[in-house]
């Protein structure tokens, strides 16, 4: 998924403002003891390259390094779909930390790419908002990944020819005819039509009725977007009027001077994690623990979200405070998330089949 590539200047430029050089005295958890006589002198890390892995190696990898004397040997990979199979195709023990998002981390856990963690050598854990200690994309048992932040597909829109939507409705408005532009994907389709129609889109009552509504929206569309890259674009050109987007990219176009703004609906917004987990077989499996752990690090959460522009997973009262994270559009300082809807992944998987053919007929005027 491409949803990490960010502006990473953009947030570090504004870092002063926030939790630099703020000591942070409250601790939800006493620290790990580490028993360094365990930690090896190299560890490998997957990420999604470019400017997520730059936020990543500023706020928690040369951290890390520098504390423990571990040396991080980075790559990077593509589709969550390419690097399961470039894990299972490597072997056992071919990968320490990975990053992938939560669709990727339910399908690894499926086959059997992930090692389960333990708890007790990831004390922060506790730390995390509580809907994600045991979230519904980790199909278990156990748990395998720990969450570094989250965010949403919501609203996007222009300020200046859409007033503030409040409903997914506007996403069907024939005044906005021709500056519609939404996803390409069946799951976010499905998904997001479902909520329009105030149904659960991880029980789906009427699958039939979505359909509808999305034949009925098909004429008003100006583009069914791909990449993340060309919504960007397509917005910051104010081709695209309004659009359902993320609110981490919403926030860079905004800060470029771009007319918009980003809104979750009454009805809620289809959530996404990243996930951090420790390839199966792993020789530094204990080294990576200490990383994950190290990763949720009130201080190390908070500036890994301030750089990403994506709010942190740790209880709002468990971190520093940080304007910049409280700005977001996503964060919730509730910690309940309750204004995002996360995938239940066995109903996906169990139904993506059929939506892909409908859909694929639906977007060609069928």
């Amino acid at each position: 998924m491409k949803r990490r590539t960010f502006v990473v200047g953009t947030a570090g430029s504004i870092l002063t403002a926030s939790t630099i050089g703020i000591p942070f005295i409250a601790r939800a958890q006493p620290p790990l003891n580490v028993d360094r006589s365990k930690l090896t002198k190299t560890m490998r890390l997957s990420s999604y390259g470019g400017n997520w892995q730059e936020g990543l190696t500023a706020a928690a990898i040369k951290p890390f390094e520098e504390k423990y004397g571990v040396q991080v040997l980075q790559e990077s990979h593509g589709s969550e779909a390419q690097l399961i199979t470039k894990m299972k195709a490597s072997g056992a023990g071919a990968y320490d930390v990975v990053t992938v998002n939560e669709s990727g981390l339910y399908l690894g856990v499926k086959q059997g790419v992930f090692e389960e963690l333990r708890l007790e050598n990831i004390p922060n854990y506790a730390n995390v908002v509580k809907v994600l200690q045991k979230p519904a994309y980790d199909p278990g048992p156990g748990i395998h990944s720990v969450p570094d932040v989250f965010g949403s597909s919501a609203i996007v829109y222009n300020t200046k020819h859409v007033a503030k939507p409040t409903s997914w409705d506007v996403l069907w408005d024939p005044q906005y005819k021709g500056r519609i532009v939404v996803r390409d994907a069946a799951i976010y389709r499905v998904f997001i039509t479902a909520l329009r129609l105030g149904m659960n889109p991880n029980n789906i009552s009427d699958i039939g009725k979505v359909y509808a509504a999305l034949r009925e929206q098909r004429p008003l569309v100006l583009k069914y977007w791909g990449g993340t890259s060309a919504m960007q674009t397509l917005t910051a050109n104010q081709e695209a009027w309004v659009g359902d987007f993320l609110g981490g990219r919403t926030l860079v176009l905004k800060q470029q001077g771009v007319p918009v703004d980003y809104v979750i609906p009454a009805a809620g917004a289809r959530g996404f994690v990243d996930c951090v987990g420790i390839g199966m077989g792993s020789q530094n499996r204990y080294t990576a623990e200490v990383f994950l752990n190290h990763l949720l690090d009130p201080q190390v959460a908070v500036r890994l979200s301030e750089l990403t522009m994506y709010p942190h997973c740790l209880e709002p009262n468990k971190a520093p405070k940080s304007a910049i994270v409280e700005s977001l559009p996503d964060y919730d300082p509730s910690g309940t998330l309750s204004k995002v809807i996360f995938t239940n992944y066995d109903y996906m998987e169990a139904n993506r089949q059929a939506w892909e053919a409908e859909w694929t007929k639906i977007k060609l005027g069928g």
